[in-house]
């Protein structure tokens, strides 16, 4: 399962309590993975999108996964432990074709 956050008006509000059991991982480096899921939402083009999404991925105990060109972010407590290197990337690989196909659907609108 995978956690969905929503964008809030201010994308560099701190975390909200909810995420207080997430505590494996340093909390500095979730809060800034969630910041940037949030300015994420701020961006509107797909372009940004993938550059925000580049940087989460590379953010230290993180598991992501996009529909539609929207950001998700989740720790890897469980299913991450689960899950092997390579099939993790190949999540990762998916989420940003999904967002290079919205990219080029923006490109042809324009």
């Amino acid at each position: 399962m995978v956690a969905r956050y929503m964008p809030l008006k201010d994308p560099l509000v701190a975390f909200p309590q909810s995420a207080k059991h997430m505590t494996e991982a340093s909390n500095g480096t979730f809060i800034l993975a969630r910041r940037a899921d949030r300015l994420a939402y701020a961006n509107h083009t797909a372009t940004q999108k993938i550059e925000v999404l580049k940087k989460v991925i590379s953010t230290k105990n993180l598991l992501l996964a996009g529909v539609k060109g929207e950001l998700y972010a989740k720790k890897t407590k469980c299913e991450g432990l689960c899950m092997t290197l390579d099939e993790r990337n190949q999540k990762v690989d998916s989420v940003l074709e999904e967002l290079r196909k919205e990219k080029d659907a923006d490109a042809e609108k324009a």
